[in-house]
C-alpha cells in the first residue's frame, strides 16, 4: 500500500541523473511565466433522474400501505365492537376482578371473548356467556388475564409491524401465524 508513495518520495528526493555529462546537455531555459488569470468554477447542475426511485421500492411501499390499511381496518372493527359493548354487572365478575389486582384499570364487558387495549385493557366476554358456570368462567377469565399481564397486545403489534414491513416474505407470514398460535397456547 505504501510502496507507490515511497517510490514517489524517492524520485523527488533523489532525482535520477542522466548518463550524459553536464557539458553535453543544452542549457535549459526556464519555463515561460504566464500571467495569472482568475479561475471561475461553475457549479455543475444535474437534472433530476427519472429513475430516482426504483419500481421495486414503490411496490414494497404500496405493499406496506396495503398491509397497514388491512390491519387498521381490523383494529377499527374491534374498537367499534369494544365501544358498543356493555359492562358486565355480575357478582362473579366483581369477585374475580377484586381477586386479580392490576396496576392498570381492568374491565370486563360483553362482546366476543378477547382482550382489547394496552393501557386500559378490557376483557370482552360473549353476550351468551353462562354466568352461572363459574368453573368455565374462571378458565376464560384467567386465560384473558394472562394476555393482559404479559402485554400480549404489544407483542401482536410488533408482529403486525414485522408483517407490514416484510409482507413479501412468506416465512414472516408463517412466523406471524405461529407466534399468534403460541401466544394463545402459552396461557
Amino acid at each position: 500500500f505504501y510502496k507507490p508513495f515511497v517510490a514517489f518520495l524517492e524520485k523527488i528526493r533523489f532525482p535520477s541523473t542522466d548518463h550524459h555529462s553536464i557539458s553535453d546537455a543544452p542549457a535549459a531555459s526556464p519555463p515561460p511565466v504566464l500571467p495569472a488569470a482568475p479561475v471561475t468554477v461553475m457549479p455543475q447542475v444535474t437534472a433530476p433522474s427519472a429513475q430516482a426511485v426504483s419500481p421495486w421500492t414503490v411496490i414494497w411501499l404500496v405493499g406496506i400501505a396495503v398491509c397497514a390499511l388491512t390491519f387498521a381496518v381490523l383494529y377499527i372493527r374491534c374498537y367499534r365492537e369494544f365501544q358498543t359493548s356493555l359492562p358486565v354487572e355480575h357478582d362473579y365478575a366483581r369477585r374475580w376482578l377484586a381477586a386479580h389486582p392490576l396496576r392498570r384499570p381492568l374491565a370486563i364487558r360483553r362482546s366476543s371473548p378477547l382482550t382489547f387495549g394496552v393501557l386500559r385493557p378490557v376483557i370482552l366476554m360473549p353476550k351468551s356467556t353462562d354466568w352461572s358456570d363459574e368453573g368455565a368462567l374462571c378458565f376464560v377469565l384467567e386465560h384473558e388475564f394472562v394476555h393482559v399481564q404479559r402485554f400480549d397486545a404489544l407483542s401482536k403489534l410488533a408482529l403486525i409491524a414485522a408483517v407490514c414491513v416484510h409482507w413479501f416474505d412468506p416465512l414472516v407470514w408463517v412466523m406471524y401465524v405461529l407466534a399468534n398460535r403460541d401466544l394463545e397456547l402459552s396461557c
